[in-house]
């Protein structure tokens, strides 16, 4: 659950999509489960440095986050997170 959490938090749903099924700007992901050339040294290079049209996140995710990303990733029946906690419309205040 901690990697759903994190793929949607860090705006990886952003491109590949909820459940990471793909959009029209990122490909869909869920081919990492059985495709064995996407090992887990591959995918966290991806992770941390980018590619063609994946920009870097080397500076934002811990090696705990990209492993629990990974997992989340290599999961058949990925988990649906919960509900994002609202963002409060100033620091301290109870959002409206």
């Amino acid at each position: 659950m901690s990697g759903a959490v994190l793929f949607r938090d860090r705006g990886c749903t952003f491109c590949h999509g909820v459940g990471a099924v793909g959009t029209p700007k990122g490909p869909a992901l869920t081919s990492l489960l059985t495709d064995k050339t996407w090992t887990t040294e591959r995918i966290t290079d991806q992770i941390l440095n980018g590619g063609p049209k994946m920009p870097p996140f080397r500076d934002s995710v811990t090696d705990e986050e990209v492993s629990d990303l990974i997992a989340y990733l290599r999961t058949k029946d990925k988990p649906v997170p919960p509900p994002a906690a609202p963002v409060s419309s100033a620091a301290g205040q109870p959002g409206p």
